[in-house]
């Protein structure tokens, strides 16, 4: 009998704590676009919904942020390593990865001074002989065939302990993936030279998606 209570207890424990790491990688409850197919891949979602940020105001709801996804693939000198990179944003609840951060720090989110930042797993580490403060090259992949790179600087290494984490997610500025992917809405406007003092050249362009469009005109001085 006190074996089996003890084979019970110790079977118990570890349920609860491999569920606690991948709820604290991932979510109880992760919100979709419906015609999402791959999980790798995240499609757009208009961040402006009704339950958001409010949705933490519900009673048994402790948080609500913003994350996507996206495959990459980490290339060194020697070796290419296939991973799945994970934009957070400033809403991200950090407790998870700082309680399994072994060295370095998490990624600055927003901040001008760390724009390149990206938490590795102690197993990517390793494998790959790559450490804190390291440059290094990573592909992003949009469907099938379009892969563009950019550089990263390891701000730390984490590590949970599970294979489905650790083997595959890496974790950035979310920024980073929606720049990729053209989401949201931007605009710039570039003004031309003053003609005869009085006239002056304006030239819009709208970013959103998967397209520019451009606007032309004119403006008093």
């Amino acid at each position: 009998m006190a074996v089996m209570l003890l084979t019970l207890g110790i079977t118990q424990g570890f349920q609860r704590e491999v569920r606690a790491k991948v709820t604290g990688a991932g979510a109880h409850l992760q919100i979709a676009a419906i015609g999402q197919s791959d999980p790798k891949e995240t499609i757009r979602i208009p961040i402006d919904q009704s339950f958001y940020p409010s949705l933490d105001t519900v009673p048994g709801v402790a948080h609500i942020q913003v994350y996507a996804t996206r495959p990459g693939i980490i290339e060194t000198e020697n070796d290419i390593e296939g991973v799945v990179l994970k934009g957070i944003g400033k809403d991200h609840d950090a407790e998870f990865l700082r309680s399994h951060l072994v060295e370095g720090d998490l990624p600055a989110i927003g901040d001008s001074t760390r724009p390149i930042d990206l938490l590795l797993s102690s197993y990517h580490g390793e494998r790959l002989h790559i450490g804190v403060d390291d440059t290094i090259t990573t592909y992003l992949v949009r469907g099938r065939d379009e892969i563009r790179p950019r550089k990263f600087r390891v701000c730390g290494i984490y590590m949970t302990g599970l294979e489905q984490i650790d083997h595959h997610l890496v974790y950035v500025d979310i920024d980073h993936l929606q720049r990729f992917a053209q989401w949201g809405l931007k605009a710039e406007i570039d003004v031309g030279q003053v003609e005869d003092g009085r006239f002056v050249e304006l030239k819009g362009l709208a970013f959103g998606a998967t397209v520019s469009t451009p606007m032309n005109g004119q403006g008093r001085n």
